[in-house]
């Protein structure tokens, strides 16, 4: 069984987090509600997309790579690649954007995207 990680941090306490998900795979997209924590060494998620059952991932950090933290529709999300899949975490709830940059934060780049009206 996997443990949760500790960093030292505020989120010590905090196991696991919710929030919206969108993973680009293929060039589609899936949306859902998903459960995630942080182990030493990866990012467990559990979602259900659609009809499809429930799905859990692993996701070893040292292989998370193309981190962005930017700003969309007036919220922070987060995306990064993994393999050949896009994962994309939106801000829904308390501290939930604090959580997952706390543990992925030397492998996100800010960038401030400006939407321009056309």
């Amino acid at each position: 069984m996997l443990e949760p990680v500790s960093h030292g941090s505020i989120w010590d306490e905090v196991i696991e987090m919710n929030t919206y998900l969108e993973i680009i795979e293929n060039q589609q997209a899936q949306f859902c509600y998903t459960n995630l924590y942080f182990t030493a060494d990866s990012l467990q998620l559990t979602y259900t997309a659609g009809k499809q059952s429930t799905r859990r991932d692993t996701l070893d950090l040292t292989q998370i790579k193309q981190g962005i933290q930017d700003e969309f529709l007036g919220a922070t999300r987060i995306s990064f690649h993994y393999g050949d899949r896009e994962y994309v975490f939106f801000s829904q709830g308390n501290g939930i954007i604090e959580y997952l940059t706390d543990h992925l934060g030397d492998q996100l780049v800010k960038i401030a995207r400006t939407e321009n009206a056309s």
